[in-house]
């Protein structure tokens, strides 16, 4: 057993230390070519900063990760355990809904908090909502690109190490990092309960089906944004509508389904310290305080 719990500790550190440098080298990278292609028009550039980060991030990823594991990852990628049904792929894009519902009342309310002490966090509640209002390159990058890599890297990367151990410890150790690597007071949360419903469709249908989920959530914003500067108060409306609907319907499901939920979170038990052992070592602590700083700087003075 203290074998297995060394493994453990090394395993963590090793993938969350990767995963830190991907979050370093992405932003070193894509604030770099900002700066670089900041002289070229919006239109033509907005995009390719991510791009060039999320390739050097990758890289780093790939450099770091033993031929045994890049081929089981590669394994896992390909799987597809068992494929959902229209009435599951409805539910989980309630659960989306249900999650954005979250998101919108959390934002409102820091945004109160903060006011108090003269300060406000619309930059970065714009940062984490800004849809329709790029351009195209930066369009696809939310919508199809920052999908894929995200996928890969959370539930394809951080998820083959954790599941391996518990498949609770996985969905709630890359949910957890996934919401820290948005770096956004407004967005780390929704992310984090994204990340939960993200890490449960990769472990029960596959890495294809938690990109599509991912996908759905993205181009849903960006879909309406576009709309609404043609249509307006009314293409908001029937947003608001949809959203609302599909969030109570993710609401009543998780009531009704709450037994079957607890079930399965007390089948899959958590090995002792290994959830602690996964929030506190050196890349986590470097994460935690580069999210802190990143949030901080994001504050504005009203």
């Amino acid at each position: 057993m203290e074998m297995l719990d060394v493994q453990y500790k090394k395993e963590a550190r090793h993938a969350l230390a990767l995963m830190l440098g991907y979050i370093i080298v992405f932003q070193a990278v894509a604030s770099f070519s900002w700066r670089l292609f900041s002289s070229i028009s919006t239109a033509m550039s907005s995009g390719i900063p991510y791009y060039l980060g999320v390739a050097a991030g990758l890289l780093v990823i790939f450099i770091g990760t033993s031929k045994i594991d890049q081929r089981a990852i590669w394994q896992q990628i390909r799987t597809i355990p068992r494929k959902p049904t229209a009435r599951t792929i409805v539910t989980l894009l309630a659960l989306i809904m249900l999650a954005n519902m979250f998101f919108g009342i959390w934002s409102n309310l820091v945004e109160h908090i903060f006011q108090v002490f003269g300060l406000t966090t619309r930059a970065q509640l714009e940062t984490a909502s800004a849809n329709g209002k790029d351009s195209l390159s930066m369009i696809i990058y939310v919508t199809v690109v920052a999908p894929i890599f995200e996928e890969f890297i959370f539930r394809g990367y951080l998820l083959h190490y954790f599941s391996k151990y518990s498949q609770k410890l996985a969905v709630f150790v890359t949910a957890f990092f996934f919401g820290i690597y948005h770096m956004n007071i407004a967005q780390t949360p929704f992310a984090f309960c994204l990340g939960l419903l993200l890490a449960y469709t990769a472990l029960t249908y596959g890495l294809w089906w938690s990109i599509f989920v991912h996908f759905c959530n993205n181009a849903f914003g960006q879909v309406v944004s576009i709309l609404a500067v043609h249509w307006g108060g009314a293409v908001n409306a029937v947003s608001s509508m949809f959203m609302l609907v599909m969030a109570v319907g993710g609401l009543v499901f998780l009531i009704r389904h709450a037994s079957q939920i607890k079930s399965w979170l007390q089948a899959n038990v958590i090995p002792p310290h290994y959830l602690t052992w996964s929030l506190l070592n050196w890349p986590a602590g470097v994460a935690y305080v580069l999210c802190v700083i990143s949030i901080v700087m994001g504050l504005d003075r009203i």
